[in-house]
């Protein structure tokens, strides 16, 4: 079922983005399938979630999910900010992602808020070709993105909300942001990474903040550690939040019985680790650092929190890295969306 709600925003028919390494793509209308309606905690009034495909040259469609401000708090004449959601593989705009979602729109009500599932993943999204869905880069995953947010941004400032692997992706979008030739793009306000799954590589000899790290083997060890630390997390946070802990236990079912029945989503998930242990290089971690401002916010329990990382960036840009650690809390701290959006601007 296609629908366009008179509340739907019209947007551009085509908008073609250029960042330097990449041809234009143009983007059509998207076609809307879901139109959701909840309530934010601050009051009664209704929020609106539009769920849809959006097409990049004909021939990759996106999953998305839109929620548009309250008219009353834009003033006329004036583009809305946009907030911008990269969730994980595990929250492909589906399931408790859409908790995270609705959480993000409800604390910014005068923001446009957007999210856009993980590409070949999600579990109502497209899957893509075996090869591609193993080899599609976070980089390649970036520019369709720098399109996309373009397209919703309507020359609005923009905020990045980087959730596990989307962190990733958040930064590597970031990275080919600040590529761009100036006034090409949108304005990028702020990263804000919530249990990010960013792991430096090729770190310099002369950046002591850690070594554990420095190898495969050793990374591998880590995501070992990790999924040991999901399991006692999963029954930490369920005991504190058990409403939200059965939406996230059927999104989890659901997108395991996805990937048994169209493997290439799987693939995609594969795709998607060899690159997390792969990492990003030190080199790229430091230019968004240097460039624009970023939240970090994590959990003391969480094993891929690499805080000294952030600390050491801390250090050497005081102004545009800000780092906070919550006691207690583990990497699937967003399960208590509501609360974990707030700690995000507090």
């Amino acid at each position: 079922m296609s629908t366009t709600p008179e509340h739907a925003t019209t947007f551009p028919a085509n908008l073609a983005v250029t960042t330097g390494e990449t041809a234009p793509l143009d983007i059509g209308e998207p076609t809307w399938t879901e139109e959701q309606r909840f309530k934010g905690p601050s009051g009664p009034r209704s929020r609106v979630r539009l769920t849809g495909h959006l097409a990049l040259g004909g021939d990759r469609p996106h999953l998305i999910s839109v929620s548009e401000p309250d008219p009353s708090l834009v003033g006329a004449g004036t583009a809305a900010p946009l907030r911008v959601i990269f969730p994980g593989w595990t929250e492909a705009a589906d399931g408790f992602t859409r908790h995270l979602h609705d959480a993000a729109a409800a604390d910014r009500p005068g923001s446009r808020t957007l999210t856009i599932a993980t590409d070949g993943v999600s579990i109502n999204g497209p899957a893509l070709p075996y090869r591609a869905a193993v080899t599609r880069t976070f980089t390649e995953m970036a520019r369709d993105r720098l399109a996309i947010i373009s397209h919703f941004a309507a020359g609005g400032a923009v905020t990045f909300l980087g959730r596990s692997m989307g962190a990733v992706l958040a930064m590597r979008t970031a990275e080919l942001h600040l590529q761009a030739s100036p006034g090409t793009l949108f304005p990028l306000a702020e990263l804000q990474l919530l249990s990010p799954g960013v792991i430096a590589a090729d770190v310099p000899e002369e950046v002591t903040f850690r070594s554990p790290l420095d190898t495969m083997p050793q990374r591998l060890k880590m995501f070992v550690e990790f999924l040991g630390h999901v399991g006692a997390d999963v029954v930490r946070e369920s005991a504190r939040h058990p409403v939200e802990a059965v939406k996230a236990g059927r999104t989890i079912v659901a997108l395991a019985a996805a990937c048994g029945h169209d493997t290439r989503k799987a693939a995609a998930i594969g795709g998607n680790l060899l690159q997390l242990w792969a990492g990003i290089p030190w080199k790229s971690i430091v230019s968004v650092a240097a460039n624009y401002p970023i939240s970090v916010l994590t959990g003391s329990k969480d094993t891929v929190r690499e805080v000294e990382q952030w600390q050491t960036l801390q250090g050497m840009y005081p102004h545009n890295v800000r780092l906070r650690v919550l006691g207690g809390k583990g990497h699937i701290m967003s399960l208590d969306a509501i609360r974990t959006v707030g700690h995000l601007a507090a």
